[in-house]
């Protein structure tokens, strides 16, 4: 799989909730499961989860391909020299 276009992953921004402009409302206030579930930042908290999984696996795949790329543009020598090659 050559990839000439890689993209670096952009990792998530993790929500702020001291942020009161997108996130009104007192946070200590009492709330029921049904509100807390509406709530938005617990909305975009849980995206930013599901984000942060995502991200964490992108970044994985695209160092080894960036890795993979590097090996095959260089010579072997080059590969002997700048990388130690270990078996598991």
């Amino acid at each position: 799989m050559m990839m000439n276009n890689m993209e670096k992953p952009i990792k998530p921004i993790e929500p702020n909730a001291s942020d009161k402009k997108k996130y009104p409302g007192n946070p200590n206030a009492a709330k029921t499961m049904a509100e807390l579930e509406q709530d938005p930042y617990i909305r975009d908290y849980r995206k930013y989860q599901k984000d942060m999984d995502k991200y964490k696996e992108d970044i994985v795949l695209y160092e080894q391909t960036k890795f993979i790329m590097d090996i095959q543009r260089s010579s072997l020598k080059l590969c002997l020299k700048k990388y130690k090659v270990t078996k598991r």
